[in-house]
């Protein structure tokens, strides 16, 4: 990104659009899908006509995270270095089992740098704290959470779920030394602070949390949903290495509205402080000096669905 004077045009070949007195290239957006690419995944259409529309939606999120990160700095909500190399180490723990070489290894064959990883998420969670601050007034009154209940009480039941906690491993036998560790001490917390290499839970003694079936990758939840209760399980191989479980608390399904009130008036607030959200992002490109090249520019429909924030 380039400074540029006040008021100037894009001019260069490479300008995709100017925020302010800045100039975001082509190369600039081009550098930030790589990234989304390599960290979430993000796939990039390869047909001319979809190309097209992702190019101009690419420059519109660019510009609305820009913004979005300039007003958080404004409000004082911006998160610190401290903070972003958390939330990097929270995801090399939950996607790379803590192997911070086969994280680097990653980005290496994405050709892109850990430093514009940081910027990456940064943005994001910025994102993600001016996000909180502009939608935690947001509300719903009884009679709208009782109404979105008797509108369709079946799509509020809620499936049987289960409290539990995994120790992750790189080969079958790890696992076997833990699951066996595990039932001569009946301590899993202290097995999964020893042999995990989940970053994320290992200072939890490997607490997942409370998942239903569908949440789990399949071998992992039939084990887990078959064990007894207080039982252990595994090895389990997953996508992402060699599973020992411990089911610590099972919960029936639920169904009456006593059971999911709380569960459709988070749903009903949720979907109320998207509204509000992308009101105020779509306030925040109106207000701003945003001039796109003709290439760039968004489409009169273009949505804010892929602004809302996220990260790892």
């Amino acid at each position: 990104m380039t400074e540029r004077g006040e008021g100037e045009s894009p001019a260069t070949a490479e300008a995709a659009f100017v925020i302010d007195d800045t100039e975001v290239s082509a190369g600039d957006i081009e550098d930030r899908v790589e990234v989304l690419e390599v960290l979430y995944g993000l796939a990039v259409p390869q047909e001319d006509a979809e190309l097209e529309d992702f190019r101009r939606e690419a420059a519109r999120t660019f510009a609305a995270t820009l913004l979005i990160g300039q007003e958080a700095a404004a409000r004082g909500v911006a998160v610190d270095e401290a903070e972003v190399s958390e939330a990097i180490d929270r995801f090399v723990g939950e996607l790379f089992g803590g192997d911070r070489a086969r994280f680097e290894s990653a980005l290496e064959d994405g050709g892109i740098s850990i430093d514009a990883v940081r910027d990456e998420v940064k943005l994001q969670l910025d994102g993600q704290a001016l996000f909180e601050l502009v939608t935690g007034g947001v509300e719903v009154s009884p009679a709208e959470v009782r109404a979105a209940y008797d509108a369709e009480p079946v799509a509020w039941a809620v499936p049987p779920r289960r409290r539990l906690a995994a120790i992750v491993t790189a080969d079958p036998a790890t696992a076997r030394r833990a699951l066996d560790e595990v039932e001569a001490s009946g301590d899993f917390a202290a097995a999964a602070r020893r042999f995990t290499l989940d970053d994320a839970t290992r200072d939890q003694g490997g607490l997942l949390g409370t998942l239903t079936r569908a949440q789990l990758d399949r071998p992992f939840a039939t084990a887990a949903f078959d064990a007894p209760v207080g039982g252990y399980f595994g090895p389990v191989r997953t996508d992402r290495g060699w599973y020992v479980g411990h089911v610590v608390r099972a919960f029936p399904p639920l169904r009456s509205f006593g059971q999911v009130r709380e569960a459709v008036e988070q749903s009903l607030v949720g979907q109320r402080s998207l509204l509000v959200w992308e009101s105020f992002v779509e306030e925040q490109l109106a207000a701003a000096d945003v001039r796109y090249e003709p290439a760039y520019e968004p489409r009169p429909d273009d949505g804010t669905g892929t602004l809302i924030p996220g990260g790892p």
